[in-house]
């Protein structure tokens, strides 16, 4: 009767440097503040984006980062096999070693 399938849920732990592994939600990610605002501003034509607009511009982040994972066929992306779209919108020091480990249904 209530047995409804559970969604799975995607976790990064991520690694940037010598930096421990920080694990994030993928609704948790760390997103650079100059993209959230880009996108404001194409989606809403909003520089200063209320919290309603900065939800939903990192919901659409979100989705846009995992469809680009959701057929990789490694959970452990490091240099080149990292997606660009990770690198372009994760706010991460690219100038160390980006470890990222996806973590799917855990």
């Amino acid at each position: 009767m209530f047995n409804k399938s559970k969604k799975k849920e995607t976790f990064f732990a991520i690694t940037c440097g010598e930096k421990s592994i920080d694990i994030y939600g993928v609704t948790d990610l760390p997103f650079k503040e100059s993209v959230i605002i880009q996108k404001s501003v194409e989606f809403y034509n909003d520089p200063c984006p209320c919290y309603i607009h900065r939800g939903a511009v990192c919901n659409r982040l979100y989705c846009e980062i995992n469809a680009a994972i959701e057929n990789l066929p490694v959970d452990l992306l490091t240099g080149c096999d990292i997606p660009g779209i990770i690198l372009e919108y994760l706010d991460l020091d690219a100038s160390k070693k980006i470890f990222i480990e996806i973590r799917r249904d855990v």
